[in-house]
């Protein structure tokens, strides 16, 4: 079992004063077969109680409201998790399942899933998952501003930049692809 420190920090501040305003914070990690969280404090400034709910997509929420004027809103989590990768999550929303607008490959994406998982002798779904990251960690640039968030898995691809939601969208969809192919091979291997 793995531990795993982690911190998160985000400070907005706003033009101009505001009031009333609610919040609803979702970055507390959550706790499943694989992860357990042994301690997370979050602090939010100003200060105001807070409570915690999950939403539909099992996300650890934080909800709060500020009733007077302020010109920001600071909130940190910190905490540590012992992970455990011998028992992967297995419940994904069904909305996950399948590719969304933004990471629909064409035939170029395509061409190149097939082409890494034929170089991929793994058949355990994180090691190919593993492989198939520090492929992509090479062959795509991280650099701002060339992408936005309208920008497909597709149009990154071509690029070959982009930022954080550039490589989840091409990531996310070689993901599916390399465990549905595996998927695919055991079902048929069994109706032989």
């Amino acid at each position: 079992m793995k531990k795993l420190n982690f911190s998160f920090a985000t400070k907005l501040t706003f033009d101009n004063y505001v009031h009333d305003h609610s919040f609803a914070l979702r970055c507390s990690p959550v706790e499943s077969n694989s992860q357990h969280i042994v301690n997370c404090t979050m602090n939010i400034s100003p200060f105001v109680p807070t409570e915690n709910t999950v939403d539909a997509f099992g996300n650890n929420v934080t909800a709060g409201y500020i009733s007077t004027e302020h010109r920001f809103l600071d909130f940190e989590i910190n905490g540590y998790a012992e992970i455990d990768l011998t028992k992967p999550k297995t419940d994904f929303m069904p909305c996950y399942l399948y590719p969304s607008e933004y990471t629909k490959p064409d035939k170029k994406l395509n061409d190149f899933y097939n082409e890494i998982s034929a170089k991929c002798s793994a058949v355990n779904p994180y090691e190919r998952a593993i492989f198939f990251s520090d492929i992509l960690s090479e062959l795509i640039k991280y650099e701002k501003g060339v992408t936005d968030t309208k920008t497909t898995a597709v149009r990154a691809f071509e690029l070959k930049k982009g930022v954080c939601q550039d490589f989840s969208h091409i990531q996310g969809n070689s993901i599916y692809f390399l465990i549905l192919k595996i998927l695919v091979n055991r079902h048929f291997s069994k109706c032989r």
